[in-house]
């Protein structure tokens, strides 16, 4: 365990928390966002680190932040040390890819973060939008809303302008609660490793009738630079249904609909495991043409849906 150390502001009200895995360039650009954000209120900036091997710090940011090594023990187990190591009366947990701002800071320091669980808003900074109109994966991204926050619930009425949205699940990429409750509800579980703690966070914080609400008077930038190649965007999803799978085997968390394959589909999908590289050969064959969007959306999509397939015959069928 590494830690670094700076004089202790007189009181920490807001402690953010950055679980971090393997993804030095995009986080130390979060990190800098933060830092910016927080400038002269009551905050801290704590990271654990998920990763292979220890953090290269910058020497410039080093005095202004926390940082510990929690090695390989999943998402779930760096956020928990996380709260271990803080001293703020609110928890900020963002993804080490979560840009926040000036704005986030001055709601939560502004509005009565007690009883209630918040996660706010977000979209994909309009760099990375303008790069993924430029490739083919980026393309499929777009069409399926996946750079919204609103996109990825998948409503079928307009995204509200303003003020707070009820929900029933909660999203950690940018999530705020009192410590008193995150500590009510036992944290995250740790046996979950990647993909699937909202999920179980969400049930707790139901069952204690803690109310979760997203918040759309702030918009933060999810800066998912990493997904604009098919294989990092695949083993993502594969990994992540991985770990979900495996809560579901160890009874951590129930799905709300519970996954299956039978007849044609299963046929149709074992195939498609058989020829997935060819299928994926054929994607990158392709030419990166607008006016062939249709068909490598397709491809896209059927190769993230076989993802999930390949985990759930690995695990369940």
């Amino acid at each position: 365990m590494r830690e670094n150390s700076f004089e202790s502001m007189s009181k920490i009200y807001i402690s953010i928390i950055i679980a971090t895995r393997n993804r030095e360039q995009i986080l130390w650009e979060t990190v800098n966002k933060a830092l910016e954000s927080v400038e002269n209120t009551n905050t801290e900036v704590i990271i654990i680190n998920d990763g292979d091997s220890p953090l290269d710090i910058p020497n410039s940011i080093a005095s202004k932040i926390y940082c510990f090594d929690n090695p390989k023990k999943g998402v779930s187990s760096a956020r928990n040390f996380g709260v271990s190591k803080s001293r703020g009366e609110v928890l900020f947990f963002i993804d080490d890819d979560m840009w926040i701002n000036h704005e986030v800071i001055s709601w939560i320091n502004h509005n009565a973060v007690n009883k209630t669980v918040y996660f706010i808003n977000w979209e994909y900074p309009p760099y990375l939008k303008e790069m993924l109109a430029k490739s083919k994966i980026g393309r499929y991204l777009l069409c399926t809303n996946y750079d919204t926050l609103w996109g990825r619930l998948h409503k079928n009425f307009p995204k509200p302008v303003s003020g707070l949205y009820k929900y029933d699940s909660v999203g950690s990429g940018s999530l705020i609660m009192q410590k008193e409750i995150f500590n009510k509800t036992g944290g995250y579980n740790e046996k979950i490793i990647f993909q699937g703690e909202d999920a179980e966070m969400a049930a707790k914080l139901n069952k204690q009738g803690i109310p979760i609400y997203i918040v759309f008077d702030i918009t933060l930038h999810h800066n998912h630079r990493d997904r604009l190649e098919i294989n990092n965007f695949l083993k993502r999803t594969y990994d992540g249904f991985g770990s979900e799978f495996k809560a579901v085997m160890a009874g951590e968390i129930v799905l709300m609909s519970p996954t299956t394959y039978k007849g044609l589909e299963r046929m149709a999908l074992e195939f498609s495991r058989m020829t997935e590289k060819g299928w994926i050969f054929f994607l990158n064959l392709l030419p990166n043409y607008r006016i062939m969007t249709p068909i490598s959306n397709k491809l896209i999509g059927a190769l993230g849906g076989l993802q999930k397939y390949k985990q759930w015959r690995n695990m369940i069928g």
